[in-house]
């Protein structure tokens, strides 16, 4: 994916701006953030990415697993 958040304590701001053309398969996401770490995206764009899964799991434009995602100004997703 785009951005890896995957350790606790890790930390991804996106104060703006936009997250476009990426491409991942299996186990794939845009953004990815899991095991008790954290995303706040305080505005800006996510889109025109792609994200597929032959095993039909953990495809998604922003993947949640035991992590917190904040998301407040203007956030297109």
């Amino acid at each position: 994916g785009a951005v890896r958040v995957g350790y606790a304590g890790d930390t991804f701001n996106l104060y703006g701006g936009t997250i476009i053309g990426n491409k991942s398969g299996n186990y794939g996401s845009c953004i990815c953030c899991d095991s008790a770490s954290t995303v706040n995206i305080y505005g800006g764009i996510i889109t025109g990415n792609t994200a597929t899964s032959t095993t039909g799991s953990r495809s998604a434009a922003i993947y949640v697993v035991s992590a917190t995602v904040k998301l407040s100004g203007k956030t297109v997703i």
